[in-house]
């Protein structure tokens, strides 16, 4: 089952729904809780999403299952138009791989995606501790919106020249709160997974980085889509082989599991757990390796442009699309 947040009609005015369901067939989410015969949050019918995902989390198997097995017949929203599953308040983090890994230009331009693997497990390569960047959530934006590259004039200097970058991340979604949790404990403060296509000003992050910050180049607004749902994991694990995808105009840039990540989910969710989090918090992962097969060069982050077509890929999930287009600046 998948989460997700719907515009729906009502008499005056669309307003957006907590909603449950799959692919095209989707239902309020207290309409579904009523139908599983469960107590529903205080004042359910405007819940927000964070409160949502709250109360699931303290749901127990056989709960969660008669929620999951609610009849699917005559659903009452059809291809409802979903938008970002981020309610304002939430804190997203987007956890950094390791520098050469994640960052294709510090590294030998000859280096393979193999070489590269063995370059990095070798005994000698010491692993940087977890480094995260804040994304805030006017940077989000909705499943299949236009993202508005800008063309921005900083202050010390000349306009930027309109280069950027994106990287498809899996974001794990706490349920529970979690301070100074445990990496044994940690799994079962996740609510599900959602993707994001991640995008940045490279030449401002590229200065940023001089003085280890990222504020500005990752916190461009509407420009980091999340979405499309999601989907519930009912407190199991998320497996090493779970697989994303990353494709610009039709053409897969980037292929990669949890197994790529820089840092284990529960480790990263213990070391984050130190500043607390809250349900409907994410931690979105990228992988220290992503690329289209096992012999090409690394292709981590992609260059985009105005034109594009970008989708993120992952069973269970669905496909988050967005459409790259010019923002201001541009001539």
């Amino acid at each position: 089952m998948q989460l997700g947040v719907g515009l729906v009609q009502a008499p005056f005015l669309a307003r957006q729904v907590v909603l449950a369901g799959e692919g095209c067939r989707w239902a309020p989410l207290a309409d579904v809780f009523a139908r599983a015969g469960l107590a529903s949050a205080p004042a359910a019918a405007e819940a927000s999403l964070s409160r949502w995902i709250g109360r699931i989390a303290t749901l127990g198997h056989g709960e969660m299952r008669r929620l999951e097995t609610v009849p699917a017949d005559d659903p009452e929203i059809v291809d409802p138009g979903l938008v970002c599953p981020v309610d304002g308040g939430a804190k997203i983090m987007v956890v950094g791989g390791w520098s050469p890994v994640s960052r294709p230009d510090l590294a030998p331009r000859e280096m393979t995606a193999h070489v590269m693997t063995r370059w990095m497990d070798a005994e000698d390569f010491e692993r940087p501790p977890i480094t995260a960047f804040k994304k805030f959530c006017s940077a989000t934006a909705d499943p299949g919106a236009a993202l508005p590259l800008p063309i921005l004039q900083l202050v010390h200097g000349a306009p930027t020249t309109g280069r950027f970058t994106a990287d498809a991340a899996l974001a794990v979604v706490i349920g529970k709160p979690a301070l100074r949790v445990s990496r044994r404990d940690a799994p079962r403060h996740v609510a599900g997974i959602t993707l994001m296509i991640d995008v940045w000003d490279d030449e401002v992050f590229l200065e940023e980085s001089r003085v280890r910050r990222g504020m500005l180049a990752r916190n461009l607004p509407r420009l980091s889509p999340v979405g499309p749902g999601i989907r519930l994991t009912g407190g199991a694990g998320i497996d090493d082989d779970f697989e994303v995808s990353f494709s610009i105009n039709g053409v897969v840039r980037q292929r990669f599991r949890v197994a790529d990540f820089a840092y284990g989910i529960a480790e990263t969710i213990a070391f984050c757990s130190s500043m607390g989090l809250e349900p409907g918090d994410m931690l979105a992962f990228g992988a220290r390796i992503a690329v289209a097969d096992g012999t090409g060069p690394l292709d981590t982050p992609a260059a985009i442009a105005p034109g594009d077509s970008l989708e993120a890929a992952a069973e269970g999930i669905g496909t988050l699309a967005a459409n790259v287009v010019a923002g201001e600046g541009w001539s």
